[in-house]
């Protein structure tokens, strides 16, 4: 397709197990405009192979080299996309169909937003469970990302492709690459969310956040930081000197939160992962024990299905005029 009004970007590294149902998602979509670039980051498997089978496809774009990371992939994929639309796609991961169409049309219909995620529910050895809701009103987005909370999710993430090239793209490699993006994407652009479930993110054990959740901590710490200097007016420091310049105070405070972080996501994790299983005694354990680690996003969440509770059968409007988080 030589003119697609979106690309939708998916980097593959090691993905076999789920790569098929992640490319015959997209494949599937209504919203027929659409090219999907494919990126092998240097795969040991056989995700080669199973790519291959969709070579032929006119909507398929197949690119391969050694491994360079998730940060330099993605910037890599955008830097090849046709359109100015850009879609993110995970190998593991699945898109419901009228995904590309919902997001495609928000962006369309609301020039003032640069960045869209959809709603979405978690997919565990099989199991769904019932989504957590989503945050539509940029203000709280902003408000969450500068907490270090995650209000959009990365990759059912729609995005203009030439705000994310004025920003600088992503920077940081390894991990916290997201986060980092999210904030300075946000200080230029409206982000919100398509309120419909229109994803199914997979859980399992090769997982980036579960398998390296301090690295992740430690690039949030510094993507904050960042940002917080932004707010300041004051220039940013680079990863190295954000480390190598820590007194005792800074290096305990940082220890504190990669503490609290790697806890809390892991009992957050398995508070999604029991619940997808019927384990319920298991699953009110460790979110009893998430919301005393993370007392501010319980209570919006709380707040949060109040309102939706009270929102319920609303169409039109209400479906990006919301004002709680998650």
């Amino acid at each position: 397709m030589s003119n697609p009004n979106v690309s939708v970007i998916l980097p593959v590294y090691n993905a076999e197990a789920f790569l098929a149902d992640a490319i015959e998602s997209i494949l599937s979509q209504d919203h027929k405009s659409f090219e999907l670039i494919i990126l092998n980051d240097g795969s040991t498997d056989s995700s080669h192979k199973i790519i291959g089978m969709y070579a032929d496809d006119p909507r398929v774009r197949y690119v391969e080299r050694e491994n360079r990371g998730l940060g330099e992939t993605l910037n890599e994929l955008v830097g090849l996309a046709r359109a100015g639309i850009i879609a993110r796609m995970d190998a593991d991961d699945i898109s419901l169909q009228g995904r590309l169409r919902a997001q495609w049309e928000l962006l369309a219909s609301r020039p003032e937003i640069g960045m869209c995620g959809t709603n979405y529910e978690f997919l565990v050895d099989g199991h769904t469970t019932a989504s957590r809701g989503a945050i539509v009103d940029p203000r709280a987005i902003r408000s969450a990302l500068l907490q270090g909370r995650f209000p959009v999710c990365h990759p059912t993430l729609m995005f203009r492709r030439s705000i994310f090239e004025s920003i600088g793209g992503y920077r940081l490699r390894g991990c916290g690459e997201d986060l980092d993006m999210f904030l300075r994407f946000s200080e230029v652009s409206l982000v919100t969310n398509v309120s419909s479930v229109y994803f199914r993110y997979r859980l399992h054990g090769k997982s980036l956040a579960a398998s390296r959740s301090r690295l992740l901590a430690e690039g949030y710490a510094y993507a904050r930081e960042c940002a917080r200097a932004r707010v300041r007016d004051e220039p940013e420091v680079s990863v190295e000197e954000f480390f190598s310049r820590m007194g005792p105070v800074d290096q305990i405070r940082t220890g504190i939160y990669v503490r609290w972080f790697s806890v809390s996501e892991r009992l957050n994790r398995e508070t999604i992962i029991s619940k997808a299983k019927g384990q319920s005694i298991r699953a009110t354990i460790c979110l009893a024990l998430t919301a005393i680690l993370r007392p501010k996003a319980a209570w919006a969440r709380v707040l949060q299905l109040v309102f939706q509770r009270q929102s319920r059968g609303n169409t039109g409007a209400q479906e990006h005029d919301g004002k709680l988080e998650r």
